[in-house]
């Protein structure tokens, strides 16, 4: 991972919505709250959730093979 993916990787959990999570309202208030620090105590399960948004909005590679970022 570059540092631009990284980057926009914690960029992306800021703007990630309730709806996309299945976390209910007081399980989301908490990872709102701090999302780093929620993602780092997360279960697994609910971690892994996480991560697959932050993989399906990051850019893909470009036809060169390189990432943008």
């Amino acid at each position: 991972m570059t540092f631009g993916e990284f980057h926009n990787a914690l960029r992306i959990m800021l703007n990630i919505d309730q709806h996309e999570t299945g976390l209910d309202k007081a399980a989301f208030a908490t990872f709102q709250a701090d999302p780093f620090r929620w993602f780092i105590r997360a279960s697994d399960e609910n971690a892994r959730k996480v991560w697959a948004i932050i993989e399906d909005r990051q850019p893909r590679a470009s036809c060169s093979g390189r990432s943008r970022g």
